[in-house]
């Protein structure tokens, strides 16, 4: 997905600078909840879930959360004016592999997702040796983030310089027990941060910085948008298939495999008038799994 650019705001004066927060607070809150009536639109669809089998989309109090987050940011301290950081980079994509392999996967994922953590716990490894490692693939990462801990966890890990993102990103989806569901994840984050380089002043400068925020919940929207993400982890194969679910990775590997050679199949296929067109409702692979 391409980068959406977000100009600088102009420095407001007190009042406006009150109602660009009231402006940002609305942003949160409306996201949240549509992720909210997203998330029962599609449970009722799907029926009684096992509750050994997570698989949802909105984490916590839902659209409650999404608003603390932005007041936890505000709780920080004061703003800094200028940024101890570079956050044109933060705007970047974060890529791990040969952007040239054959295979992109486009993965959208929350940090405190319990799915997701399961998933770069037992299966990632395995699948980075099996695909990236070899030149088969290459992941996107897409910021998926439904909670406040998620959000100031992406926040943070996109401050931290890119070629350390996917360290500490699975270090925190495999220690998501040690920070996920703590009152004072902050302090968490800004202690794991520093060892990957962030310093305190750094820190604060990236958690309150109200353009970071609005950068990724514009991707967010443009994900779901596109994408009809509904659950996390959700996996886009060469921006067509999609795959859902925390898979073993004998599961992933069949399920790329299916979505790659499906693509071929319809791209060597020839295209009459009447051929149907691509929508990603009708091209999921193991929906709900």
């Amino acid at each position: 997905m391409k980068d959406l650019e977000m100009a600088t705001p102009p420095k407001d004066s007190p009042a406006d600078n009150g109602s660009s927060k009231n402006s940002d607070k609305k942003l949160f809150i409306g996201l949240g909840t549509l992720f909210l009536f997203m998330a029962i639109a599609y449970g009722l669809s799907l029926g009684p879930l096992n509750p050994d089998q997570e698989n949802v989309v909105v984490e916590g109090d839902q659209a409650a959360e999404i608003e603390q987050a932005f007041s936890e940011t505000e709780s920080v301290g004061e703003t800094t004016p200028e940024t101890s950081f570079d956050l044109s980079q933060t705007r970047q994509e974060r890529v791990l592999g040969d952007r040239s392999a054959p295979i992109k996967i486009t993965e959208h994922s929350s940090l405190t997702c319990g799915r997701c953590g399961q998933f770069h716990t037992h299966t990632f490894k395995k699948f980075k040796s099996a695909y990236i490692d070899t030149g088969k693939a290459y992941l996107v990462f897409s910021d998926f983030p439904l909670n406040a801990p998620a959000l100031h966890a992406t926040m943070v890990a996109r401050c931290i310089s890119e070629e350390r993102y996917f360290d500490f990103t699975q270090q925190l989806f495999e220690k998501q027990e040690e920070w996920a569901r703590e009152a004072d994840y902050l302090s968490y984050l800004e202690e794991k941060a520093a060892g990957f380089g962030l310093g305190e002043s750094e820190f604060k400068s990236c958690v309150q910085n109200e353009e970071l925020q609005e950068v990724i919940l514009k991707r967010m929207q443009a994900v779901q948008a596109q994408w009809e993400v509904r659950s996390t982890p959700s996996f886009v194969i060469n921006n067509q298939k999609v795959i859902t679910g925390a898979l073993s990775f004998e599961a992933f590997d069949k399920a790329i495999q299916d979505a790659v050679t499906a693509i071929e199949e319809e791209q060597a296929s020839p295209k009459g008038p009447d051929a149907p067109s691509f929508t990603p409702s009708e091209e999921r692979v193991n929906e709900g799994q």
